[in-house]
């Protein structure tokens, strides 16, 4: 059976060369020009603040996400090598507390970026730089639950106090670490009620690279009690997966 010839033009195809044409580009258009959804996760360095009765552990996490094609991920990846970072979607802060026989999980939601924890005459702050420089310090009360915004004279009356936080630390009988790294495995001590504990650091492989926090030690020796896990690496999720995770909606 001989095959027709469409011609176009001065061209001529034949109709298995247009159906394999546009079958050709569908495909690439599906696997690298189709709307998708990628979310990836990260956490902040962690800050450890203890004495010998309780520890604060803070802990930021921060979403982002990129809308688009195969080939505009590569190119956000590339980007993010160079500090142009994706979409953030929110940036929230984690607060886990110990007292020797329990441990509690609060969760502030976007709570915002970066900042310290520090102790002033027994209460547990928390402080942060801010533009423009008029308006610093930005400075929050633990109230047991959750941070209490300080108004800006109160806030900047306690700053004026002190220079360093580490020496207002030493005054208080607190310590601190907050060289925390999710580069490999990092083990970070401190002592509760004479007991040594540790925080625990992973950060693991390469495509699928997944962050984890965890404390050994802890409610006894010889036990562990896992804090956050973030998926440090673009996923691809459904349109209403996204929506869910950008609105905060639950399951």
């Amino acid at each position: 059976m001989r095959l027709q010839t469409i011609r176009i033009g001065k061209l001529s195809m034949k109709p298995r060369t247009i159906l394999f044409g546009c079958l050709g580009c569908l495909l690439i258009y599906y696997f690298a020009l189709a709307n998708r959804y990628y979310v990836i996760e990260n956490l902040d360095n962690p800050q450890i603040l203890w004495s010998d009765k309780e520890a604060f552990i803070f802990i930021g996490a921060e979403s982002s996400a990129q809308t688009g094609s195969f080939l505009k991920l590569i190119l956000q990846s590339w980007a993010n090598m160079m500090g142009i970072m994706p979409d953030k979607l929110h940036e929230d802060l984690y607060v886990f507390h110990f007292d020797g026989e329990r441990s509690e999980k609060f969760y502030l939601p976007d709570f915002g970026h970066g900042g310290q924890g520090f102790i002033f005459e027994g209460g547990v702050y928390f402080i942060r730089g801010t533009q423009p420089p008029q308006e610093w310090p930005l400075m929050w009360k633990w109230t047991g639950t959750n941070f209490y915004h300080l108004p800006h004279e109160p806030a900047l009356k306690i700053a004026n106090q002190f220079k360093y936080i580490s020496e207002r630390l030493k005054l208080e009988g607190w310590q601190e670490t907050t060289s925390g790294s999710f580069d490999g495995v990092h083990k970070y001590p401190f002592t509760l009620h004479n007991q040594s504990m540790n925080l625990v650091l992973e950060g693991g492989g390469e495509k699928t690279r997944t962050l984890k926090a965890f404390v050994e030690g802890f409610p006894k020796a010889g036990s562990s009690e896992q804090l956050l896990e973030a998926a440090a690496y673009y996923r691809r999720v459904s349109k209403s997966e996204f929506t869910n995770i950008k609105l905060r909606r639950m399951k």
